[in-house]
């Protein structure tokens, strides 16, 4: 009777023993397909924030310019405005 307990608990870790096994190959195959679809991800978001980033870049660059031509029509303006007051200037 013990000897066949003792069969029955060899066999049980056999089950367990391979269970564990191919549970961790399960686990092990799972994993990697998570990370080849997490890079997969990193690469999708990757092309889509290059397009953002170059059109963040353009747009800085056009409202750098607009500051430019507004930074020197504000000095014509303010060229304008010195001519005008010393037209109005009386003579002495």
């Amino acid at each position: 009777m013990l000897e066949k307990i003792n069969s029955s608990r060899t066999s049980n870790q056999k089950v367990m023993d391979s269970f564990q096994e191919k549970f961790m190959e399960k686990v092990t195959e799972i994993c990697k397909q998570m990370e080849c679809h997490m890079y997969t991800m990193y690469e999708e978001n990757s092309s889509e924030m290059q397009v953002k980033l170059q059109e963040l870049s353009e747009i800085l660059e056009s409202c750098t310019k607009l500051n430019m031509e507004l930074m020197e029509a504000n000095q014509a303006l303010a060229g304008l405005r010195e001519s005008l007051a010393r037209s109005q200037m009386p003579e002495q």
